[in-house]
């Protein structure tokens, strides 16, 4: 039990070294366009978002070796410096109405801080899932790729097959093993990063 815990936290442990550039770069590897597909959810002017992102990386940045695991999920922790530092650059704005989109206008509200982190959760099972199929999809031929994206979309085995003109069982090969890797990609990227 104790070594799942030093595993699932090996990143944030590692990023809390302020002398570990690596691990800096990883934790934002991670976590900088997830930041921004949130962001793009709750703002309707996008070139606020670019700022919003940069102060949220350095707020986490400045404040991660504060965090404690046992008051609250990083994932929480990560919602409320979202939440907060939008809200704080909306309350400096005098355009704060041009900038929310109706989502974030509800996701921010004092008494949905649940929402905003349930929506938060979503996002992330979303973005971790497309970061893994990004590091995946190289590893295979452009066929097996076709073969998992065919049959994302119901596509039988049997259209697959004529349609690339493989057979079934290579169709099957194909889909097993890409989907295997993409679950083990997925294990390792929660692995790094869900606390």
């Amino acid at each position: 039990m104790k070594n799942n815990y030093h595993t699932r936290h090996t990143l944030l442990l590692r990023a809390n070294d302020p002398n570990d550039e690596q691990a800096w770069e990883d934790f934002v590897t991670y976590y900088d366009s997830f930041i921004q597909m949130v962001l793009n959810r709750l703002l309707f002017d996008l070139r606020e978002s670019d700022d919003l992102r940069q102060d949220i990386l350095i707020k986490l940045w400045k404040n991660l070796q504060s965090y404690d695991h046992k008051k609250a999920k990083f994932r929480t922790w990560l919602s409320t410096v979202i939440r907060n530092t939008v809200i704080n650059h909306l309350e400096k704005s005098d355009r704060k109405k041009l900038l929310l989109a109706p989502e974030g206008s509800l996701l921010l509200e004092t008494d949905s801080q649940n929402d905003l982190e349930l929506h938060i959760q979503a996002e992330w099972e979303t973005y971790a899932s497309s970061l893994a199929l990004e590091k995946v999809k190289p590893l295979f031929s452009d066929n097996a790729f076709k073969v998992f994206s065919m049959s994302l979309e119901n596509i039988s085995v049997d259209v697959i097959s004529e349609k690339l003109e493989i057979s079934t069982d290579s169709v099957y090969k194909m889909k097993t093993r890409f989907i295997k890797r993409l679950h083990e990609e997925i294990n390792f990227i929660r692995n790094q990063t869900e606390f």
